[in-house]
């Protein structure tokens, strides 16, 4: 029987750090001896933004995110072992850096000044 133990139930990534970007591990752990356990993201990845390691549970970024296009990412991850599985949510948090620059709200600014 699989029992899923996550070092961090919530991880924190940086808004637009490249593909590849490391975000957290999951661990787990079989009763069983010489078990191989595969992790693998079962719901929330619709848009394939993460990739986890199917033997070590690392979870990294599979494309460059954006927190003002969505600041946190509800990942269901499973792991099994051939034939029990064990499912745990992971919650993905993207960190806002300032990556837009300042824009005027109007494209032209009129006004006097009184010199007197």
């Amino acid at each position: 029987m699989c029992t899923l133990f996550h070092f961090y139930s919530e991880a924190y990534v940086g808004e637009s750090l490249p593909e590849g970007a490391y975000v957290t591990q999951i661990m787990a752990r079989d009763a069983d001896q010489d078990t191989v356990l595969e992790y693998s993201i079962v719901a929330g990845n619709d848009e394939k933004m993460f990739i986890i390691e199917s033997r070590s549970g690392r979870v990294y970024t599979s494309a460059v995110l954006d927190f003002e296009t969505k600041p946190s990412y509800d990942l269901l991850v499973q792991v099994s072992d051939g034939i029990n599985t064990a499912v745990a949510p992971l919650l993905v948090n993207l960190v806002d850096i300032n990556d837009n620059t300042p824009q005027f709200t109007h494209e032209f600014y009129n006004f006097t000044v009184s010199t007197g």
